[in-house]
């Protein structure tokens, strides 16, 4: 297989970052800043999560008992990685 051309890094706005080498994005990976849309949640930059099966609600996913009524905040940091024991 011929080496793939260089691409652009991925914005921190880009939802799904990871192109595959047929041009397809990869929709378990996701940037998370642009996959939730809790106010009670906030994420840095180019912070990222994967799933082989991705939630179609990443913040219900990550932080199930977070409401956008609750007084409760999730901060979470750049270039990060959210894992699951």
């Amino acid at each position: 297989m011929p080496p793939l051309p260089p691409r652009d890094f991925p914005t921190p706005g880009t939802k799904h970052p990871v192109i595959l080498p047929d041009g397809t994005h990869h929709k378990g990976t996701v940037f998370l800043k642009p996959a939730i849309d809790n106010p009670n949640i906030e994420v840095g930059d180019y912070t990222y999560a994967s799933a082989h099966t991705p939630p179609a609600d990443w913040a219900s996913h990550l932080a199930p008992h977070l409401n956008p009524q609750s007084p409760e905040k999730l901060i979470i940091g750049n270039f990060l990685t959210p894992i699951h024991i």
